[in-house]
């Protein structure tokens, strides 16, 4: 096998051991490095616009998740306001206003 057949097996090895392909090395036909290279930059171009639009809408529903929070505590203190006007307040034993029996 020649060298550069090597070096692209060479390549599917490593992506065994968790190391990614090494696109920066040459085939030696100019116009697959040129197209390759060309791909190579598009899906770039792709991932970026992807990773762009997850955190767009990570964002978004971040946003989302924020302002059902404040409705469900601004609903709990709501009732709770409520709910303490209702009932009054426990007394303490021992006030001037408990009566006991001599």
């Amino acid at each position: 096998m020649n060298e550069k057949t090597d070096s692209m097996f060479g390549s599917f090895r490593n992506c065994r051991k968790g190391e990614s392909f090494n696109f920066g090395g040459t085939t030696g036909n100019e116009a697959f490095d040129d197209w390759r290279r060309a791909e190579l930059e598009r899906l770039a171009e792709e991932r970026r616009k992807l990773e762009e639009a997850r955190a767009e809408f990570e964002a978004y529903a971040a946003e989302l998740r924020r302002a059902r929070d404040k409705e469900e505590f601004d609903r709990f203190m709501a009732e709770r306001r409520a709910a303490s006007k209702k009932t009054p307040a426990p007394r303490a034993k021992g006030g001037k206003d408990d009566i006991t029996d001599l």
